[in-house]
């Protein structure tokens, strides 16, 4: 019997193990489908050098292979020879199918074979999307090589509840309602004339309270003329800071009425920016090369002027000081760019910032002069030598338009598309309008190392350096620059240069110790 049910128990074993190999025959091995699926998954590679993308392309990468099935792989660089990184690269087993970086790099990339015009299937590179500079930007001998990203510009940062506080005293005082402060000498409350019936008197603490309007006005009323009042205290020109720091008296812990960062070009770009003009609008036309003019000479005298007034040593000076001492109430107007918007909603959030703010044009140095500030924009580049060209430009149209509400709030950059994010407050919004009327860094190859030498003028001619002479200077050695690369150009024999090979219409890298190729430096 035992042995019955022992065949009985293998006869059974049989039966199903038969059974499951049946079952298997018919069904392919999952494992295989699986293997099967992640090869047939594209894969692709973008390349970045600023941490604080790293957040908002990982989520991105994520959310774009859950709708398309496309796996994106960030990969953060350095940024140092950025560009020749990117080529070695290309070569390998790993190429990066696009790259973050500089419009000012254009050129470079294009000559490089690095960089190829976007495919843009849905027509988001249009006025639609995006301000006219931020097209120019990524603009190269009328084509169109990147997705505008983000962008960094500067503007005038003022703290609003010290010119409300003085807006409010001035009208008090106009209206004749007296002002008495406790520690106040007898000999300022019998001062006169125009300056000291504009004084706010913000250095002491007055027995009235600001909180209530004066009697016989409706405080809805009073608003309205304190508002107008603030609007016409804040400076279009040089010449009306200058006679704001006269007319005004400050806040004991208020050191600077107007400071910026003089050895940045960022900050001092605008003090003759209006009249200046190297590469034309897209920044890509060599033969175009203006900066020694009347207009800049006479601007840039004027800027050389305040050296003396606002007493700022060039060896001092840095844009995080700055920063900083608006940022503790330090200071009333500033030249500051677009990360100060963020800098600020951060301090809102810790408690360490309790006053109103907002941004607005940059002065012009008198009522004759306009001003013009730089902008710097980043674009999402695709590499000529990627081999899924078409998902890597519908990837950096995602990043760059269809996903982009969000940039702000997880990086604190702003997009340079025409996003309806909710940026808080106005500021944001306000720094977007400067963009949109800023000059963007030219991309001519040979003058790559403009911005530095730019800069040293500004440094030179604040220190006290003749400005007729520093700027003609400039003019010649940009000229020379140019006409340099263009004797080299035409001796290269057209035999020289392949019709068939991709290589052979570029040009190798030259080799920088201060390579800018990467995403636009950021001033600390």
């Amino acid at each position: 019997m035992k042995k019955i049910r022992t065949l009985i128990t293998i006869i059974l074993f049989a039966l199903f193990a038969g059974g499951m190999l049946w079952f298997y025959a018919l069904k392919p091995d999952r494992s295989e489908e699986v293997i099967a699926s992640e090869e047939d998954t594209v894969t692709i590679r973008i390349w970045y050098t600023d941490e604080a993308l790293t957040d908002y392309l990982t989520s991105a990468s994520v959310a774009y292979l859950e709708e398309y099935g496309v796996r994106v792989i960030p990969e953060l660089h350095t940024g140092l020879e950025y560009l020749e990184e990117i080529d070695s690269a290309s070569f390998g087993e790993e190429i990066p199918d696009l790259y973050i970086m500089g419009t000012d790099s254009t050129e470079k990339a294009v000559m490089a074979g690095l960089a190829l015009p976007v495919l843009d299937e849905k027509g988001a590179i249009s006025l639609i999307n995006y301000p006219q500079v931020a097209l120019d930007s990524v603009t190269y001998k009328n084509e169109v090589f990147g997705y505008p990203f983000y962008f960094d510009t500067a503007f005038l940062l003022y703290n609003q509840t010290y010119l409300k506080q003085m807006a409010d005293r001035a009208l008090r005082k106009e209206i004749g309602q007296e002002v008495v402060s406790s520690d106040s000498d007898s000999s300022d409350s019998n001062d006169s004339g125009d300056a000291d019936d504009e004084d706010g008197g913000m250095s002491d603490i007055d027995d009235i309270s600001l909180e209530n309007p004066p009697e016989g006005y409706d405080p809805a009323e009073w608003d309205v003329l304190v508002s107008e009042r603030m609007e016409k205290m804040i400076p279009t020109s040089i010449q009306d800071v200058l006679n704001f720091a006269n007319s005004y008296s400050a806040p004991d812990n208020v050191e600077n009425i107007f400071l910026w960062d003089v050895n940045d070009i960022f900050y001092n770009y605008f003090f003759m920016g209006a009249y200046m003009n190297v590469g034309g609008e897209c920044g890509d036309d060599p033969t175009i090369i203006d900066v020694y003019n009347p207009d800049t000479v006479q601007c840039m005298q004027v800027y050389q002027g305040l050296h003396q007034f606002f007493s700022i040593e060039s060896s001092e000076s840095n844009y995080k000081h700055v920063l900083d001492t608006f940022l503790q109430g330090k200071t009333i107007f500033m030249i500051a760019t677009t990360d100060a918007v963020s800098s600020i909603v951060e301090a809102q959030h810790e408690g360490t910032f309790y006053w109103e703010y907002s941004v607005t044009s940059l002065p012009g140095v008198d009522a004759e002069h306009a001003s013009k500030g730089l902008s710097t924009t980043s674009a999402i580049y695709i590499n000529g030598y990627t081999q899924h060209r078409a998902e890597a430009d519908a990837f950096a149209r995602f990043v760059a338009v269809d996903n982009i509400d969000s940039l702000f709030q997880r990086t604190g950059k702003l997009s340079a598309a025409n996003v309806t994010e909710d940026y808080i407050d106005d500021a944001a919004d306000l720094a977007r309008d400067m963009y949109k009327v800023s000059q963007p860094l030219p991309k001519i190859l040979q003058l790559s190392d403009f911005w530095i030498e730019l800069e040293l003028v500004f440094v030179k001619i604040w220190d006290g350096a003749d400005v007729e002479e520093t700027l003609a200077d400039l003019q010649s050695r940009l000229q020379v620059q140019i006409d340099t690369a263009g004797v080299a150009q035409d001796t290269v024999s057209a035999d020289d240069i392949g019709d068939d090979s991709a290589s052979d219409n570029t040009v190798d890298l030259p080799a920088s110790e201060n390579d800018t190729s990467g995403e636009e430096t950021t001033s600390d």
